[in-house]
């Protein structure tokens, strides 16, 4: 036994009865598509319900779609069809990379870099670490309270089995806007903080 090995039997445990599924998903880089998916994915306009997310990754693209790789928590096949015939209907193309072995091994390690842009830094990006409460309707919360103009731009998650984890989340903050998405979270209740100084610095060796 591992560190792991200590991981896979965290992540299996954590599951129980269901089985975890792993799929890319494309969206328009427009604003409300995110709030759009996490709709398709709950197969309502309020988001509500759905599936257990267990990881999501995503990053800017400018001017094209963006790419989402997340995985699920699904009771059976008949459950990820449903899910998947939802995600088409709704016009978001979707890859089933539940049995793909380097997806499952290492592509799921490199999601989330790199902006997809030529204009390096995105304006007015800014990055936190934001605590999420590991319950259901915790994301739609998030995107509700979200404020016309707050933009986001990266969001990088994975369940750890604990009551909370840690999300790195990017938002476009205008200067006009600058602390309402603080403010929001606090609205939330969701712990968090600036991502500033030396961390950054590192952060954007590797994002821009």
């Amino acid at each position: 036994m591992n560190f792991d090995r200590l991981r896979v039997v965290s992540e299996l445990a954590n599951v129980g009865a269901k089985r975890e599924v792993m799929l890319a998903t494309s969206i328009p880089e427009t604003p409300g598509a995110f709030k759009k998916f996490v709709a398709a994915l709950a197969g309502n306009d309020a988001g509500e319900g759905g599936p257990d997310v267990t990881e999501f990754k995503y990053r800017f693209a400018v001017g094209e779609e963006a790419h989402i790789l997340y995985s699920l928590a699904v009771q059976g096949e008949a459950e990820l069809q449903g899910l998947m015939s939802r995600l088409e209907a709704a016009g978001l193309g979707t890859m089933d990379l539940s049995n793909c072995g380097p997806a499952q091994m290492h592509l799921r390690h490199l999601v989330g870099g790199r902006a997809r842009s030529f204009t390096g830094p995105i304006p007015d990006e800014q990055l936190f670490s934001v605590t999420f409460p590991e319950r259901p309707g915790a994301l739609t919360d998030f995107l509700n309270v979200l404020a016309p103009g707050i933009n986001i731009t990266l969001f990088h998650y994975r369940n750890t089995g604990n009551n909370e984890s840690q999300v790195l989340v990017g938002v476009q903050e205008p200067p006009k806007l600058r602390g309402v998405f603080e403010e929001e979270l606090l609205e939330l209740k969701y712990k968090h903080s600036r991502v500033e100084g030396l961390a950054q610095e590192a952060f954007e060796l590797f994002l821009y």
